[in-house]
């Protein structure tokens, strides 16, 4: 904190979120992160924040370390940097989806040092950041809820070149494809029916629908 608080600026505060998981830990041991008291507000914890994108919207810098936040963030296009101290560690341990370099659009720290020389001079990696909003973000063309409207209430499609819908993930070839996946899925516990050309699966109230070429 007291490196931190040396390069800020008076009117920099510093917001910390812990993830979900770790804010719950520390409550049910009545523990906290740290001791930040003595430094007049300089830093912030809002764990008990439910949204984190509200948090996101009014942040000037994003430092996290391999969290899915950085999808969200990159819609705002504003400096990320990612704090990788502990990056082999966690590759050996936890893993990655796909290759380090297809996520970073920021700089990259491996110590604390590096993390204090980045914000001295945060970066927007405009090149990367198109990379990775074109791999990752493409979709998201403002019209979320037109489209969601559009595929459930309106029937309104889009197939791919082989006439096949794609909807969550899944690629039906013809209704007895999809009576397969039902009976697949219904021995993990979900309760499936079909209508027509319709397939529907209701899970936990709502319903799925799956519509076959």
């Amino acid at each position: 904190f007291e490196g931190l608080n040396e390069i800020l600026d008076e009117d920099h505060i510093v917001v910390f979120k812990w993830h979900p998981a770790m804010a719950l830990a520390l409550k049910r041991e009545g523990k906290e992160a740290f001791d930040h008291s003595k430094f007049n507000g300089r830093f912030v914890d809002l764990s008990d924040e439910r949204d984190i994108n509200d948090l996101l919207m009014i942040a000037d810098i994003l430092i996290t370390d391999y969290s899915s936040v950085i999808f969200e963030y990159e819609l705002l296009h504003k400096p990320v940097i990612y704090y990788w101290y502990d990056v082999d560690e966690y590759r050996n341990d936890r893993g990655f989806f796909y290759d380090l370099e297809e996520y970073v659009y920021g700089t990259v720290a491996y110590d604390f040092d590096q993390l204090l020389e980045a914000l001295k001079k945060p970066q927007l990696c405009e090149e990367k950041r198109l990379g990775f909003h074109e791999k990752f973000m493409s979709a998201c063309d403002g019209c979320t809820t037109k489209n969601v409207v559009d595929t459930i209430f309106l029937g309104k499609t889009k197939a791919d070149d082989s006439g096949i819908d794609q909807f969550d993930g899944l690629r039906l070839a013809n209704l007895e494809h999809g009576r397969e996946i039902i009976k697949e899925a219904e021995k993990k516990g979900p309760r499936f029916y079909y209508e027509g050309q319709q397939i529907f699966s209701l899970r936990a109230g709502n319903v799925l629908v799956i519509k076959v070429f």
